[in-house]
């Protein structure tokens, strides 16, 4: 009977071999052998509380069987029991304590718990007994590599690659061990290696990404650290690592999250981590939240924290307030001391010029270019001040600048962006393309926003007539929530400029927020999909649908009947449908221009594929056609090029179909608008050359081309 219950389990026929194993232990309950298959047959079945006690009933009949002790610390083990699975262990390491496989799995729990040491000693003793126990070899390797010994650890770690090519963690923490020594590159091979045979792998993927960064690949990194968060990673290394990539393609504001949240990890009662809180502070300055950087760089201060770096931001953030006195008074003491970097003494230059003490900052500042070589600071600071002046040294020094070797990625975009902007601004139009086609980093979220439409061959709207949408609603249900006014726009369409204008009118409450918290409130106006999905909609979930994009408003203080609420998400035209039939009757702002002149302002913004920028507009504008004849929507359009032509007319009738008396403050901050991107008609023209004269057609979207 038990020969043929082993038969029957090792064919994975669980049911019949689990019967015969019960048979024999009726009839023979002192068989210690058929108690322990049996447990592990209800392990295998999933029914993890019984094969605890089954094994313990074969550890009590044949107490001195290593193997049934082992095996009850595996069971531990898949139970998240990591201190019982380590006793359990040990008490077959009593009984013999040759017994390899429990060595093997007692360095396995200490190096899970963190007990590095432990873990050394355990790998050590299988190590005595089978010198190349592959196994052994990588627990040894990250042991050494967790004490700071990555130069050791990388020797046990090839050793094991050299026993065992195909081991997996070998691979991924002799990764590790090159970047801890500064050799990010074979770290890169490393995790790339580890990543074919387990594709997806979300540490493999954090660690590939901050390999990239560790060479200055920022972008590329972009990839495998975004894919590591979304399938679930989450530490303040890996977000801060992935802040540094969304900083330098041109997304500040989901970089400023990823600090924030990588903050918050911090256990109760530590200090905040300089590498997190100075990143966090500089993005804050930049877009002006002075208050909050200032706050943030007091965690440090109030922590004990001195360092050069956290004067410096200190200075700026005092200087963005306007407080140049508790600018000086942040950055003088650093400046007095001999070891003061450049960097340091250039930022008390800038507090003493807004001081008004300008001889003395241009003493200083004179002697900082003396220096040999100046630093990358000091010169593109000083490239910065002939720009603004309209001086067009400005081009040499920022050419000098960008041939410079050793520039960090994320400060020879600096200088570029500079370069291209005083090219741009000096007429060079052909010299300033080639920069900006330098500067081409950014994901763009026209691509990004929705990337499986683009790929998948499916269009939601296909179905979308006349006839489909005849029996939707007209108006909105009544359940007392009002419409929101939604946005369609495009990257370099003018609503850069337009949107924040209307915000300016006293009856008109303007939501635009950082994307990733547009995430859970997009979803809510963008899915379901296709007509007969919309269809069947009913009464109770539209209003239920409507109330949970509400409750996501309300979370951020928007409360809806006080005033017209605009909401500035971005949306493509793939949610018109899904919007029109849980808001039926809702004004869509369509924001439009010269698609030529958005080509130039997408290549100026540092945009990577202009072709596929172009190819995915002109067909939004043919779907958005499409969504006009089918659905209950009220389409209020908005035409750029007319707004700045006649801003006070335009603007005025955009407020008047938004059920709004027009206000002077609108116009007055539409003019008083300014963007770092031109946002100007004809502005293609400077870039086609000649050939931008030869057609004079209304464009379409095949002028993007």
């Amino acid at each position: 009977m038990m020969e043929k219950a082993q038969q029957h389990l090792e064919a994975g026929e669980l049911s019949e071999a689990e019967d015969l194993f019960r048979a024999e232990i009726e009839s023979n309950p002192s068989n210690a052998e058929a108690v322990f298959l049996l447990a592990r047959v209800r392990q295998q079945r999933g029914d993890l509380d019984d094969a605890l006690e089954l094994f313990r009933e074969a550890e009590r009949l044949e107490p001195f069987n290593p193997n049934i002790f082992h095996a009850r610390g595996v069971l531990h083990i898949s139970r998240k029991e990591g201190e019982e699975a380590g006793q359990a262990f040990q008490q077959a390491l009593d009984i013999d304590p040759n017994h390899i496989p429990s060595r093997m799995a007692l360095a396995f729990i200490e190096l899970a718990s963190g007990r590095f040491e432990a873990a050394e000693h355990a790998a050590d003793q299988v190590l005595g007994e089978e010198p190349e126990n592959a196994q052994a070899l990588t627990y040894k390797g990250t042991a050494a590599l967790e004490l700071g010994r990555p130069e050791e650890a990388m020797v046990y770690l090839q050793e094991a690659l050299r026993v065992e090519p195909e081991a997996l963690t070998a691979q991924a923490q002799l990764g590790r061990a090159f970047m801890e020594t500064g050799n990010a590159g074979f770290a890169v091979q490393c995790f790339e290696n580890a990543l074919q045979k387990a594709p997806g792998s979300a540490d493999l993927l954090e660690y590939l990404g901050r390999a990239q960064l560790d060479m200055g690949e920022v972008i590329p990194a972009l990839k495998p650290l975004r894919e590591a968060v979304n399938k679930g990673r989450a530490n303040p290394d890996l977000f801060r690592a992935l802040a540094a990539c969304e900083t330098a393609a041109g997304h500040p504001g989901q970089a400023e999250g990823l600090l924030a949240a990588a903050l918050q990890m911090a256990p109760a009662g530590e200090a905040p981590r300089e590498d997190l809180v100075l990143p966090l502070a500089e993005l804050l300055i930049a877009r002006g939240a002075t208050d909050g950087a200032l706050a943030a760089l007091d965690t440090l201060l109030q922590a004990g924290v001195e360092s050069e770096s956290l004067d410096i931001l200190v200075c700026h953030a005092q200087l963005r307030a306007g407080n140049t006195a508790a600018a000086i008074a942040a950055i003088q003491p650093r400046c007095n001391r001999e070891d003061a970097s450049a960097e340091a003494r250039l930022a008390y230059v800038q507090a003493l010029e807004a001081d008004g003490r300008e001889a003395m900052a241009q003493e200083l500042f004179e002697a900082l270019l003396a220096e040999d070589p100046p630093s990358v600071d000091v010169l593109l600071y000083r490239a910065r001040k002939w720009f603004d002046a309209g001086d067009v040294a400005a081009i040499d020094a920022l050419q000098d600048l960008v041939n410079r070797p050793g520039l960090s990625t994320q400060r020879l975009l600096q200088v570029r962006r500079l370069l291209a902007e005083a090219l741009h601004a000096a007429g060079r139009f052909p010299e300033a393309a080639g920069q900006y086609a330098a500067l081409a980093h950014r994901c763009a979220e026209i691509l990004s926003i929705d990337a499986d439409f683009e790929g998948s061959g499916v269009d939601p709207t296909t179905a979308m007539t006349p006839e489909a949408t005849a029996d939707w609603p007209r108006e909105a249900p009544g359940d007392g929530r009002p419409d929101p006014v939604f946005v369609i726009g495009w990257p370099g369409s003018g609503q850069e400029r337009v949107l924040p204008s209307l915000a300016a009118h006293s009856g008109l409450r303007m939501v635009i927020d950082p994307g990733p918290n547009q995430a859970q409130r997009r979803a809510h106006v963008d899915r379901p999909r296709g007509a007969d999905a919309l269809a069947r909609l009913d009464d109770a979930q539209v209003q239920l649908r409507r109330g949970r994009y509400w409750k996501a408003m309300e979370s951020l203080g928007v409360k809806g009947g006080e005033r017209t609420v605009l909401d500035g998400m971005w949306l493509t035209v793939e949610a018109l449908p899904t919007i029109a039939r849980l808001f039926p009757g809702a004004r869509v702002l369509v924001v439009t221009r010269d698609p030529r002149d958005m080509s130039v302002a997408w290549m100026m913004s540092g945009y990577r594929d202009l072709g596929l920028m172009a190819r995915i507009y002109g067909n939004q504008l043919a779907l958005l056609q499409r969504c006009r004849e089918a659905l209950p929507l009220n389409f209020v359009d908005v035409d750029y090029d007319a707004v700045e032509a006649a801003p006070a007319e335009s603007l005025a009738a955009i407020q008047e179909a938004l059920g709004l008396a027009p206000e002077d403050a609108v116009t007055a901050t539409f003019e008083q608008g300014a963007l770092p991107v031109p946002i100007t008609a004809g502005v293609y023209r400077d870039y086609a050359g000649e050939r931008a004269g030869e057609t004079e057609e209304a464009p379409g979207s095949d002028a993007v081309h």
